[in-house]
C-alpha cells in the first residue's frame, strides 16, 4: 500500500498560497481569456444586473458574478478573487474527501489551472459542484440532479453530472450518451449559447492528441478491472470516458470536443487519489498518465510564456 499522512493546516495554507501565486501568474502571463473576460466584466458599467444579463450570452450565475465583478474599483482584483476561491473550494473538498489529498491538489493545480481556473472562469466553476459530485455519497436521489442544476447555472457543462446516476452500468450511460449527443445540435442550435460553440470554431478534433490518447489509455485499462474498483472510482471512470466518447461524436465541432475532454479529466482524482493505492499494473499506468499530463501542461505554460515574453 502506497500511504501518505495528511498535511497539518500549516501546510495545507503554505500550498494554498503557493498556488494562488502560481494561478496569478497564469492569469497575468500566460492566460488566453482572462483579458477577454475583463472586457466582459467591464460591460456591466452603469448597467443594472438584468440590462446586463440581457446583452451578455453566459448563463445567469456567471453573468451574476461579471456583473457583481464589475461593480469593483478594479474589476481584475474580483476576477483573480474568483479564481482564487474557486482553488479553494477544491482544496477543501480534496481534503475532505481525497485520501492522496495533498497530491491531487497539486496535480489539480499544475494540470487544470492553466485550462479552467485562469482562462474558463465558467467552467471552473461548475468543475466545483462537477469534483463535489463525483466524491460524495449521494444520500438522496435528488442529489446528482440538485448539484448539476446548480453546477449550469454557472456553466451548461456541468449537466454531466447526471451520467453519475448511472455509475453501476457505464455501457447504458455511454448509450444513452451517443444518442443524446447525436440530437444535440438538432435540438439545441436554437438557442444562442449553443449556436456559439457549434459556429464559433470549424475544423476537426485532433484525433491524435497525446492528451485524447492517455485519456483513452485511462477508460481501457479502467475498464480491465471494473470489477475492482470502488464506486467512487467507478464515477470517476465512467465520467474521463465520457470525455472520449465525446470527442469523437463531436469531432467536427472541436469547441465542444476539447471543452468536454478537457472537464472529462477530471475524472482522473477518484481514480487515482480516493483511497489508498496498491502497485498494480493499472495503476502505474495510471500514475504515469498523471506524470505526463503534468509535464505536458508545465512545458505548454512555459512555452506560451517565452512565445510572448521573450520570442
Amino acid at each position: 500500500m502506497i500511504n501518505i499522512p495528511n498535511p497539518s493546516s500549516g501546510i495545507k495554507l503554505l500550498l494554498l498560497l503557493i498556488s494562488l501565486l502560481f494561478a496569478f501568474f497564469l492569469t497575468v502571463w500566460t492566460s488566453n481569456d482572462f483579458l477577454r473576460y475583463t472586457e466582459i466584466v467591464n460591460r456591466s458599467n452603469g448597467l443594472d444586473f438584468l440590462s446586463y444579463y440581457e446583452i451578455g450570452r453566459y448563463e445567469v450565475g456567471s453573468s451574476f458574478i461579471f456583473w457583481f465583478v464589475g461593480q469593483f474599483p478594479s474589476p481584475n482584483v474580483g476576477l483573480l478573487l474568483i479564481i482564487f476561491i474557486s482553488l479553494y473550494i477544491k482544496q477543501c473538498i480534496f481534503s475532505r474527501h481525497l485520501h492522496y489529498a495533498t497530491l491531487a491538489f497539486i496535480a489539480y493545480v499544475l494540470i487544470f489551472a492553466h485550462i479552467l481556473d485562469a482562462n474558463q472562469i465558467r467552467a471552473a466553476l461548475a468543475s466545483c459542484f462537477i469534483l463535489y459530485a463525483l466524491l460524495i455519497e449521494p444520500r438522496k436521489n435528488y442529489t446528482y440532479l440538485l448539484l448539476a442544476l446548480i453546477g449550469m447555472i454557472f456553466h451548461y457543462s456541468a449537466i454531466f453530472i447526471l451520467c453519475l446516476y448511472l455509475s453501476r452500468r457505464p455501457i447504458t450511460a455511454l448509450i444513452i450518451l451517443v444518442i443524446s449527443s447525436y440530437l444535440y445540435i438538432d435540438i439545441l442550435s436554437n438557442f444562442e449559447f449553443a449556436r456559439i460553440y457549434i459556429l464559433e470554431l470549424k475544423g476537426h478534433a485532433n484525433l491524435t492528441s497525446s492528451f485524447f490518447l492517455i485519456q483513452c489509455i485511462i477508460s481501457i485499462t479502467g475498464f480491465t478491472i471494473w470489477n475492482k474498483l470502488t464506486i467512487t472510482q467507478k464515477r470517476g471512470l465512467l465520467f474521463s470516458s465520457i470525455g472520449v466518447v465525446v470527442y469523437l461524436i463531436f469531432n467536427d465541432t472541436p469547441m465542444i470536443a476539447h471543452r468536454v475532454r478537457e472537464l472529462s479529466m477530471l475524472g482522473i482524482f477518484p481514480l487515482l487519489f480516493y483511497e489508498k493505492q496498491k502497485l498494480t499494473y493499472v495503476n502505474l499506468i495510471w500514475i504515469m498518465c498523471v506524470i505526463y499530463f503534468i509535464t505536458y501542461s508545465l512545458f505548454k505554460i512555459f512555452k506560451e510564456f517565452l512565445l510572448v515574453y521573450f520570442l
